[in-house]
């Protein structure tokens, strides 16, 4: 817990990115953190967040809000990227201590490489939503892993949600996720090769849209990506529009002895397999379900809504921003490991672009889809 205490401030966006997967509540009760302003251009969704947080201060500008109230934490909660980059900025320059930053990170690499590099520059620690991090299932898998029980480690295979945004969309909102769980897995990728279609034929310069949603210029409704990670370890990405859900998005990773499922939004699943997948005719190996009773149920022994698990997440990744604040030290869920992320996605279509695998990380720091 805080050895001091803290003034948080929030920024939201509603119609344009509201406030995205829990942030405008992440500091609520949250030990030695007080909530002292809510700044959002919209009058109704202004005055419901400041009731949510108890926030004693409103403002329809947020750069007016950091001059005047002056936060050490600052939650940038839009889940529309296109406004990141400024609000990120505003925070550094109104010298706030630790920013919390709802994912996609940024439009571009150009974007992430200036804030980080704003960041770096003015002491700002920053850390980006990528939720993941903060579950103890991933250091679970790590551990597997780790402790040798699929053998040596081969290949890993991650997926969205192959939802109604299946392909781009699901690439930059959903597949961020899942490039950070590989990387996380497999450490720093070194190539990337992608393959990027609309239904059955690659895309061109005509399939390339501006977004709804905030994001940059984006096309294609199916791809697929393939990583080269360190030790010879194989990752691939696919993504396709269809009626998927949210029990489809995670990790397959295999060994030479077994495989484990990693999937699920907040009520994280592990499975353990101690046997390869490409030999059902062994037979007789049956799945074993690793539970992390510790984070499914209470103190009480009652099992946690999926509200109560998005929210101990985020209190989790904002612990670890005054940790960072206090001992120094990088965040576990970095701006850094966001960009290795935006690094991967983009690398998919850069490689389409180029009609090669291309180096990590990229030379190319704008949007791929726009350059084709």
């Amino acid at each position: 817990m805080p050895i001091k205490s803290y003034r948080a401030a929030l920024i939201g966006r509603t119609g344009h990115g509201n406030y995205g997967h829990g942030l405008d509540v992440v500091f609520n009760d949250f030990p030695g953190v007080q909530v002292v302003a809510v700044a959002d251009a919209d009058t109704v969704g202004r005055a419901a967040c400041a009731a949510r947080t108890e926030a004693p201060a409103q403002f329809a500008d947020y750069a007016e809000m950091l001059r005047q109230t002056q936060p050490d934490l600052v939650a940038i909660a839009p889940c529309w990227p296109d406004c990141h980059y400024e609000m990120v900025l505003a925070c550094v320059a109104a010298g706030v201590r630790g920013i919390y930053c709802e994912k996609p990170f940024a439009r571009t690499l150009a974007e992430a490489d200036e804030m980080l590099a704003a960041c770096h520059t003015g002491s700002t620690h920053l850390a980006v939503a990528h939720q993941n991090r903060a579950v103890p299932h991933l250091q679970h898998v790590k551990d597997l892993i780790q402790n040798g029980a699929i053998g040596t480690l081969r290949r890993i295979r991650g997926k969205g949600k192959d939802d109604a945004r299946g392909g781009a969309e699901d690439l930059v909102v959903l597949g961020t996720h899942i490039m950070d769980l590989m990387r996380a897995v497999a450490g720093d990728p070194l190539w990337a090769f992608g393959h990027v279609r609309q239904d059955d034929r690659d895309i061109t310069r005509d399939d390339v849209k501006e977004n709804a949603v905030g994001l940059a210029p984006l096309g294609g409704n199916n791809l697929s990506g393939y990583f080269a990670f360190p030790q010879g370890v194989a990752g691939s990405f696919e993504s396709y529009v269809s009626a998927g859900d949210s029990r489809f998005m995670g990790l397959w990773i295999e060994g030479t002895a077994g495989t484990i499922a990693l999937h699920g939004g907040w009520r994280k699943q592990i499975y353990l397999c101690r046997a390869p997948q490409w030999t059902p005719e062994l037979g007789g190996v049956a799945w074993e379900r690793i539970e992390v009773a510790d984070w499914e149920t209470s103190l009480d022994g009652e099992a946690r809504s999926d509200a109560e698990l998005l929210n101990l997440a985020n209190q989790r990744m904002v612990q670890g921003l005054i940790d960072c604040i206090e001992r120094g030290g990088a965040h576990f869920s970095s701006g850094e490991d966001a960009r290795w992320a935006m690094e991967m996605y983009f690398g998919i279509v850069e490689s389409q672009r180029s009609g090669a695998r291309v180096a990590l990380p990229l030379q190319t720091r704008d949007n791929p889809w726009s350059l084709l």
